[in-house]
C-alpha cells in the first residue's frame, strides 16, 4: 500500500513543495500544520510561507529531513508539506454559478483519460491561467486531485474548481441542452 493510500484512509492529504504550500496558505484552504525541514537555508518564499503561516495561526513543526521524508507522499517536497484535509471537489452547478457571479460566459475545460498526475496538475495550471471557470474529470479512470499533481499544479488546483462526475457524456449533453457549444480535441484525431 502506498503512502498515499494510507493517509487517504486517514482523510489527510499532503501538499508539498514551495510554490504549491504558498499557493495553498493563500487560497485560504484548511491546514492543519506546515511541516519544515529544520536544516534548510529559508530563503525568500519559505520566509513568506512561515510568515503567512503565522498569520493564519497554522501550527508549524520543525522535523529533520529523513522524518520529512517520512511524512511526504512525494520525493519533491522541497523542505516544506502542508497538512490538509482531503481535496474537496465541486459539481458542475457550483462551476456555472461561478461564471454567472463574475457575469462572464462559462468556460469549462473537460478531461477523459488523463491519468497522469503530473499531465493532471499542468492542465490544471493552464484553466488557471487562461480564465476558465472551471475543469470536469471523471470519477474513475482519471487523475484526481493529490500530493502528485497539486505539485505539478504549482497550487493552481486551490485557485479552480474541480468536478469529478460519474459519467463525461451524460455532462456533455446536459451542457449542450442548455445551450452551451461543446468543442473536442483528441490526440490521436488528424489535424
Amino acid at each position: 500500500m502506498s503512502r498515499y493510500s494510507k493517509a487517504k484512509k486517514l482523510h489527510i492529504a499532503t501538499v508539498e513543495g514551495r510554490r504549491s504550500v504558498l499557493e495553498t496558505i493563500r487560497s485560504d484552504r484548511e491546514i492543519k500544520k506546515l511541516l519544515i525541514d529544520e536544516s534548510i537555508e529559508l530563503g525568500s518564499q519559505l520566509i513568506e510561507i512561515k510568515k503567512l503561516a503565522e498569520n493564519r495561526n497554522i501550527q508549524i513543526e520543525l522535523l529533520s529531513k529523513r522524518n520529512l521524508e517520512k511524512q511526504a507522499h512525494t520525493k519533491k517536497h522541497q523542505g516544506v508539506v502542508a497538512v490538509v484535509p482531503d481535496p474537496i471537489y465541486s459539481d458542475v452547478d457550483e462551476i456555472l454559478d461561478l461564471a454567472s457571479s463574475k457575469s462572464e460566459l462559462p468556460l469549462i475545460v473537460m478531461l477523459d483519460n488523463v491519468q497522469d498526475p503530473q499531465n493532471f496538475g499542468a492542465v490544471a495550471r493552464n484553466v488557471d491561467a487562461s480564465g476558465a471557470h472551471g475543469l470536469i474529470i471523471p470519477l474513475r479512470r482519471s487523475a484526481s486531485i493529490s500530493p502528485g499533481s497539486m505539485k505539478a499544479s504549482s497550487g493552481a488546483l486551490e485557485h479552480i474548481l474541480v468536478s469529478r462526475v460519474t459519467n463525461l457524456n451524460s455532462v456533455i449533453l446536459n451542457l449542450k441542452e442548455r445551450g452551451f457549444i461543446v468543442i473536442g480535441l483528441d490526440s490521436d484525431g488528424n489535424s
